[in-house]
């Protein structure tokens, strides 16, 4: 063995990983021991076995990471796959179906397509006098549905998420309107409000002796009722709620009743 060759560069020259000498570039590996020999340099089948050794090492733990995450995509796409497909074919499929026939003139009965163009959102925003009432009837839904529910959503998560004996109980009882099937709330609904024999127009009789009104039978009082009933299904966003306020810490709290926030 020869002795060591001193760098001139000092530091700067142990760190570096190659070195050219002529056309050829040598790989070397920094405070590795080498052995010189005239003009050739070379590092030691040691550090050369290392070397294999590791890149086997990271190909083998590559291939397997690889393997669980192709695994992993195929359980997850298999187990999804029922609500893709209705995604697909119930919501995907329509949608893009209707926007291409709003391009052409189309009848059930008469299988021909013909291409308008947007002839018929001119008619549609020009001449047709549904498509504004309609449209003016989703804004006034929104503008009021909206934050009723998030008020009413975020109100009702606040009293769940005190600290009272039978919690899970009312928990559950806020929730069951959820599962019921949109029949059964659709008959439940046509019963309550029902402006002869309903519940509600009773006990406004029983109690304020008023006479109620037709509720979705008026012109007036069917959007109010619709916005009402909106409410029914508010549980899912109780449930949201809820587990965001449970994620807050209890150290913030306390804090904020030491800085007089309940005052």
């Amino acid at each position: 063995h020869h002795p060591r060759h001193k760098d001139p560069q000092g530091g700067a020259g142990r760190r570096r990983r190659s070195m050219q000498q002529g056309n050829r570039e040598v790989p070397l590996i920094a405070h590795a021991p080498v052995h010189i020999s005239g003009e050739r340099l070379s590092a030691s089948p040691q550090i050369h076995q290392l070397e294999e050794s590791g890149f086997e090492m990271v190909r083998l733990e590559t291939l397997r990471t690889s393997r669980i995450a192709r695994r992993n995509l195929f359980y997850g796409v298999l187990f999804a796959s029922p609500w893709l497909l209705g995604i697909i074919l119930f919501i995907a499929y329509p949608v893009v179906a209707s926007l291409y026939y709003s391009f052409t003139e189309y009848s059930v009965l008469n299988p021909v397509k013909k291409f308008v163009g947007l002839s018929n959102y001119t008619t549609l925003i020009l001449k047709d006098d549904v498509f504004r009432r309609s449209l003016y009837n989703s804004v006034y839904y929104a503008v009021l549905a909206i934050p009723l529910g998030v008020i009413v959503g975020v109100g009702m998560a606040l009293m769940l998420n005190m600290k009272i004996k039978g919690q899970a109980v009312y928990r559950t009882i806020y929730f069951l309107p959820v599962l019921i099937p949109d029949v059964a709330l659709a008959i439940l609904t046509l019963w309550v409000f029902n402006a002869q024999f309903g519940i509600v127009n009773n006990l406004l009789w029983q109690l304020f002796r008023i006479n109620g009104p037709g509720w979705l039978a008026s012109p007036i009082w069917s959007k109010p009722t619709v916005i009402l009933l909106s409410l029914w299904t508010v549980g899912q966003a109780v449930i949201i709620y809820l587990a965001g306020l449970q994620d807050v810490p209890q150290s913030l709290y306390d804090a904020a009743e030491v800085d007089g926030a309940n005052a």
